[in-house]
C-alpha cells in the first residue's frame, strides 16, 4: 500500500478510469447494517482521486 484516500462513509469499490488510466473512481454510502441497507438510498456518492502511478492494473486490449 502506497496511500490512503479517507472518505465521510462506507468505501464499496474501486477502479481506475480516465483517458490514461489516472484516476481512481471509488463509490461510496453511508453504511448502516445489513438490517438497515433501505436507508442508504440517496447517501452514495462517486469519490474521485488523481493517482501517482497511471495505468496500474490489468492491462486493457
Amino acid at each position: 500500500m502506497l496511500d490512503e484516500v479517507k472518505v465521510d462513509r462506507g468505501a464499496f469499490s474501486c477502479m481506475l478510469g480516465g483517458d490514461d488510466r489516472s484516476s481512481l473512481f471509488i463509490t461510496t454510502a453511508q453504511w448502516f447494517g445489513m438490517d438497515r441497507m433501505s436507508e442508504m438510498a440517496g447517501t452514495d456518492q462517486i469519490v474521485s482521486v488523481d493517482v501517482s502511478v497511471t495505468g496500474a492494473g490489468w492491462p486493457f486490449n
